[in-house]
């Protein structure tokens, strides 16, 4: 995934665009100013990094070339010669990448979205992602799918982190996750069986946590989970991020009290 700062890019242009610019307007000085020099082949290398994130071929070629005039002995052209080459030479860079980001879409993110999805699967705490590493791609996928509008898709993920992190807790309660025949039990069939196991804690402050979890998987189940997959069930970007952030508060809650290995 490319991660460019759009910023960035813009600040070079008009760097080089200033540049060119004052070489025609004081050619001689910019023919002899060393530092003149020194900027163009700093903000060019740059620009040259930023292209190959772009995978801009042909640009980069004409900036290599614009590099080589610049370093080239201060002898072998004189100064009107130098500042035009140098001049011309910009300016056709700028046409280059013009020409060839045509074809291109940029998708931008608002800086939250962006901090979110440099996360990834951290995003969920640190806690979450050591209770279930099992877990650990669609917590990364639920957030890029979060980040990038695919709201169901968000949600579907998610609810394989919530089955994912069932079998931890059925390790940790003794709760049974899966029937004999290898099919998941129904959610209502395995909350039931935490009562139980709840119910009989003797710590209190044990009970109370479970007692917690409990509450919070209810809330997703039956907001959610079963919704989901039915196939014509969709859902909108405040409904995913709901779903989001319930699911994160439960795993907060849970990884506290499943160990890595119940998952």
């Amino acid at each position: 995934m490319l991660n460019l700062q759009g910023g960035r890019l813009l600040r070079l242009f008009d760097l080089l665009y200033r540049m060119e610019k004052l070489a025609r307007t004081d050619p001689i000085a910019a023919h002899g100013n060393g530092s003149f020099r020194k900027s163009l082949d700093y903000n060019v290398e740059m620009l040259i990094n930023l292209l190959q994130m772009l995978d801009a071929p042909v640009s980069i070629k004409h900036a290599r070339t614009i590099l080589m005039y610049s370093r080239a002995p201060k002898s072998q052209c004189d100064p009107p010669a130098f500042v035009e080459l140098i001049s011309r030479s910009l300016e056709e860079l700028r046409e280059r990448i013009k020409d060839e980001l045509d074809d291109r879409t940029f998708h931008y993110l608002d800086p939250g979205h962006e901090k979110l999805l440099l996360a990834g699967q951290d995003a969920f705490g640190d806690e979450a992602v050591a209770a279930f590493p099992k877990a650990s791609t669609d917590l990364a996928e639920a957030v890029a799918c979060l980040v990038w509008g695919r709201h169901t898709a968000c949600v579907f993920h998610l609810m394989r982190v919530m089955e994912i992190s069932l079998y931890g807790v059925g390790k940790k309660l003794g709760v049974t996750i899966v029937s004999k025949n290898g099919e998941f039990h129904e959610w209502g069939a395995i909350t039931r069986q935490m009562d139980d196991a709840i119910k009989n804690m003797a710590n209190r402050d044990e009970k109370r946590r479970w007692s917690e979890v409990r509450a919070l998987l209810d809330h997703v189940r039956h907001c959610w989970r079963n919704a989901t997959m039915h196939p014509r069930r969709t859902y909108t970007q405040e409904e995913a991020l709901a779903v989001f952030d319930a699911v994160k508060s439960y795993l907060r809650s849970v990884s506290t009290l499943v160990s890595r290995e119940a998952s």
